[in-house]
């Protein structure tokens, strides 16, 4: 049987179009190991871990507004991908931007937070005979 050559044509092309996946090769996509490798660790050990990534990529994380951010990935037979820029972008969207003033938005109080100030409050009003 005879090799036959394939043309990737801009229907086929993985690296054409807008895909999350297309857009993460265009940008020179790696394992998690690899690009964990570039990124320095904020808890003292030299570099960020690749199950950092995975779960970054899984589980998200929760910003400063509320939402879950998920780390942009894709998986392939022989294990999941990423690039730094979605690493870039991940944590940019973690990071509070701060208002024209210069001050930094506030950070959205959790429900606990949220539910002990109203019971503080609700036993102020009761106090003063609200």
């Amino acid at each position: 049987m005879p090799a036959t050559e394939h043309h990737a044509s801009p229907d086929t092309n993985p690296t054409v179009g807008n895909s999350p996946t297309a857009r993460l090769l265009r940008e020179d996509a790696g394992s998690f190991a690899t690009i964990a490798r570039q990124i320095p660790a904020a808890r003292g050990s030299s570099r960020l871990s690749p199950s950092t990534l995975f779960r970054w990529h899984k589980t998200g994380v929760v910003a400063p507004d509320g939402r879950r951010i998920y780390l942009e990935a894709f998986r392939t037979p022989g294990g999941y991908r990423t690039s730094l820029a979605a690493v870039i972008r991940f944590l940019d969207q973690l990071t509070p931007v701060p208002l024209t003033d210069g001050s930094a938005r506030p950070t959205p109080r959790s429900p606990a937070v949220r539910r002990k100030a109203a019971e503080h409050a609700a036993r102020e009003c009761e106090r003063l005979g609200l």
